[in-house]
């Protein structure tokens, strides 16, 4: 078989460059792997599946090679977000869209190898990835292996890579939501029905999914607000990288929004509470509207209060009020304490200055 003119040759051997491993943008007219898929983001299904969604810092090696003997080494490091949905993945190295599914720690999946450059024909096109989730969730080993067949001008060429590629978690800033607990009233038990929290938390992950990392903590059933706010602290823990931190934004709603008053982040751009509720008053005070909480000073709180007490029967349930002078509260109209997430969610006044502090937090810091 004849090598193709060294034109087409060179020019489909970055095309391989520019799908398998780095964005060679003058080959493939270019590519953002730091935009979201079109997968819907939702949480893994818990114990199934590692949580690998979110932006990733991909430090990659290898080569490339294309018959007969052009070779080209392969060593770069770009920024990705990969999409999850329950254990379903999806990515885009370069404009090449992959998908993959899952399983514990172990990821698999497959996609396009190549983008064809000009004049180039592709007769086949296969890439294959595979790859292990450390144990704490800070990194991802990936190995890739892909082949293709190209011709032009009556001609044929076939190319094959492999790489290894590390990614380490790499966000500037995360935001925390602390969903609310069981409550006890006379006669049953109260959940806060706060499933819009999980539309809060993508909302303010998607202003930049490259650079916000998000993650809802349940309460637990008895809950204190102790453990809660523990995952929730080793979690944050477990983005530093290099002795850099990504700032936090924390969000509480009923007892997790107490929880949020005094979560211990550094650094912290702003608290948002949605009606909180003091956890140790709650088997004396459902109805805590009377009463008053001081803010920790100096970092912004966001408390968003219900319009009205959640009546069940003959209690009530309120959250109390914060003071200080960082304290900017607004009423959530037509809320009580079991809706405020999702009037709040479908408010566009309300919920905007929840994205403007997402956009601020953003703005001001980089994991430092």
């Amino acid at each position: 078989m004849q090598r193709l003119d060294r034109p087409h040759t060179t020019r489909l051997l970055k095309a391989l460059l520019c799908a398998a491993t780095i964005p060679w943008l003058s080959a493939c007219g270019g590519g953002d792997d730091t935009q979201s898929t079109t997968l819907s983001d939702g949480p893994p299904r818990s114990g199934q599946c590692a949580d690998v969604g979110g932006g990733w810092m991909v430090h990659e090696i290898g080569s490339v090679s294309c018959s007969p003997g052009e070779t080209e080494n392969v060593n770069d490091t770009q920024p990705m977000v990969i999409a999850q949905n329950g254990c379903n993945i999806a990515y885009t190295r370069a404009g090449l869209p992959r998908t993959g599914v899952v399983t514990g720690r172990s990821i698999s999946g497959s996609g396009d190898f190549a983008i064809a450059a000009p004049g180039v024909t592709l007769t086949s096109n296969k890439l294959d990835f595979s790859g292990e989730v450390a144990a704490d969730g800070r990194t991802l080993t990936m190995q890739s292996t892909g082949v293709v067949s190209a011709s032009a001008g009556g001609e044929t060429q076939t190319c094959s890579g492999k790489t290894t590629a590390t990614l380490e978690r790499s966000y500037d800033v995360a935001v925390v939501v602390l969903r609310g607990g069981p409550i006890t009233v006379p006669g049953s038990q109260f959940i806060p029905p706060d499933s819009a929290l999980n539309d809060i938390s993508a909302a303010m992950r998607g202003v930049d999914p490259a650079r916000v990392a998000a993650r809802v903590f349940d309460a637990g059933i008895d809950f204190q607000g102790r453990f809660q706010s523990q995952q929730a602290v080793e979690w944050l823990a477990s983005l530093n990288r290099g002795g850099k931190r990504p700032a936090a934004l924390v969000v509480g709603f009923s007892l997790g929004g107490h929880a949020a008053l005094s979560l211990p982040a550094q650094p912290l751009c702003s608290r948002i509470l949605l009606d909180p509720v003091d956890s140790s008053l709650v088997g004396a005070a459902l109805d805590q509207h009377a009463l008053i909480y001081r803010a920790l000073p100096g970092v912004p709180v966001l408390h968003f209060a219900a319009e009205k007490a959640w009546v069940a029967g003959s209690a009530k349930l309120w959250g109390y009020q914060v003071s200080g002078s960082n304290v900017i509260k607004r009423v959530v109209a037509g809320s009580d304490h079991a809706t405020i997430p999702q009037k709040l969610f479908e408010s566009p006044v309300d919920f905007a200055s929840v994205m403007t502090a997402t956009r601020d937090c953003l703005a001001n810091h980089r994991a430092k």
